[in-house]
């Protein structure tokens, strides 16, 4: 089609449809976090074509090239003539493809149903998350704990705790932030929080609301001028001035100057361009040498070697490349605490997915594990999701329709919630007290320094268990501290006794 006139028609025109089918789609429910993911995916597709038109759009109204003004002036001089050339280019065109089918544009731009949705979303994510993200829900920190584990800049710690800590980057010795190595995990691990955020939020601006945005940087280069950045308050640069040479008059031998600090002797002969290494005794022998000696008169072999292309500004140089590389390193750690603040749902989400695996017995492993296969091999069934949307309907434990005198009888009206896990709600009296045996209560009970024993059954509230807790105490429960009754987990996740644990082992039962 080589009308200007046509094309813009059909711009607008697909502008159009691009955003109504993202509206459209923006308006829709997702009952699963692929399906929700993918449509944001495939709503930035039509955006990002959207916004394509548009520039196409622009530079035909500017008429650059000022065919669309000769083709104005074509129309309105002789309309007849133009109509009647146009008509017979189409129908030498359909002559010559007589079987050329219109493919209309929502065919690629409003899907059909939520299946279909899915399959068209997946072709830009599919194979993007790996398993440990659940396709956006959390973050994959595996590797990245490996290598901060690896830059001895601290103690050893566990996974849980890295997810708790890995942002927090100032509390670390900022002399030790010079290695190269630190500057690769700050680098890797700025690439992947970008990555997975513009992967699992495609529909956000990155640059509008990370610490690339020009109100963040601006932030930053005012505190850095300032010395006040956050875990590099005071940080100064190497200095680039030359280092004094030592004033030899007031020492009468090469002991006299020995017994000066061997860094200031060497600083000395740094100074002078003379060779620095050897024992502190050599240092000083060569120091003391030129006492009252000018330079020239020294022999060659009393200076260093020069680098190649090494010249008098060389220290300058390296400073300012010192100072440039430190800046650049807290610059990463600013858009790291960027990124983080904007991902702390997801953080929270992965530590309790992280301390809920942690927790699971054999058996459990094995469950989900069979489950994840069984989801992974299935496809979405559209007729069930609008039952599961409907209002009015009551639900079981599962989330499946259930008669209300059902649901009455078990007590899923009912909602207790427990303090101990974090306001958890709780529906039903059933699933109340098996909570008090699951990983979140036991790991509640554990954060508070207290034994989750059978003494603390039906509290739920944080203040409740500590005053039962001191009056146990206080009282000396015999029943409470008897070491007797404490009760140990074999490899099946059974619970037994000590007594019975220790039978087991010895007979090799376990």
């Amino acid at each position: 089609m080589d009308s200007i006139l046509e094309q813009q028609r059909l711009h607008h025109e697909e502008i159009e449809r691009l955003v109504r089918g993202a509206s459209d789609l923006g308006n829709l429910n997702f009952p699963t976090q692929r399906l929700s993911v993918n449509a944001q995916h495939h709503t930035r597709a039509m955006l990002e074509r959207a916004s394509e038109c548009a520039s196409k759009l622009l530079a035909a109204y500017d008429d650059a090239d000022g065919l669309r003004s000769a083709e104005l002036a074509l129309m309105s001089g002789a309309p007849t003539e133009s109509f009647y050339n146009k008509l017979s280019a189409i129908k030498a065109f359909h002559t010559k493809y007589p079987n050329e089918i219109a493919r209309p544009m929502d065919i690629d731009l409003i899907p059909e149903g939520l299946s279909e949705m899915a399959k068209k979303a997946s072709v830009a994510t599919n194979g993007s998350f790996s398993g440990e993200e659940g396709y956006g829900k959390y973050l994959d920190l595996v590797a990245l704990h490996e290598a901060y584990i690896n830059l001895n800049m601290g103690e050893r710690i566990e996974y849980t705790q890295y997810l708790q800590m890995f942002d927090q980057l100032y509390e670390l010795d900022n002399k030790k932030k010079g290695s190269n190595a630190y500057k690769r995990y700050v680098d890797d691990l700025l690439s992947y929080l970008q990555d997975f955020f513009e992967r699992a939020f495609p529909l956000r601006n990155y640059a509008e609301v990370s610490g690339r945005a020009a109100w963040a940087l601006t932030d930053f280069e005012q505190k850095w001028a300032q010395g006040e950045f956050v875990g590099w308050q005071g940080y100064q640069a190497p200095s680039a001035v030359p280092v004094a040479a030592l004033d030899l008059s007031p020492y009468a031998s090469v002991e006299a100057l020995e017994a000066v600090d061997p860094e200031r002797v060497k600083a000395g002969l740094m100074a002078l361009g003379l060779k620095a290494g050897g024992t502190p005794r050599q240092r000083a022998e060569r120091l003391f040498a030129t006492k009252g000696k000018r330079l020239e008169d020294l022999d060659k072999s009393f200076f260093a070697k020069k680098k190649k292309g090494e010249n008098a500004d060389s220290a300058t140089a390296g400073t300012t490349r010192s100072g440039d590389k430190a800046k650049e390193v807290a610059k990463m750690e600013a858009e790291i605490y960027r990124l983080c603040e904007l991902l702390e749902d997801v953080r929270s989400a992965t530590l309790e997915n992280v301390q809920r695996k942690q927790a699971r017995t054999a058996d459990e492993i094995e469950e989900e594990d069979d489950d994840i296969v069984v989801l992974e091999d299935e496809e979405e069934d559209d007729e069930d999701i609008p039952s599961a949307q409907r209002t009015n309907v009551v639900m079981d434990w599962e989330g499946k329709p259930i008669p209300y005198w059902l649901y009455r009888l078990h007590g899923l009206s009912k909602v207790y919630i427990c303090e101990i896990c974090g306001n958890e709600p709780y529906r039903g009296p059933k699933a109340f007290q098996q909570h008090f045996s699951e990983w979140r209560h036991a790991h509640g009970m554990r954060c508070l320094g207290i034994p989750n024993s059978k003494h603390f059954i039906n509290i739920t509230k944080i203040q409740d268990a500590k005053n039962l807790y001191e009056r146990l105490k206080s009282n000396k429960d015999t029943s409470f501290f008897d070491k007797d009754e404490e009760e140990f987990e074999d490899s099946m996740g059974n619970v037994v006794t000590k007594k019975v644990y220790e039978d087991l082992a010895r007979q090799g039962l376990l």
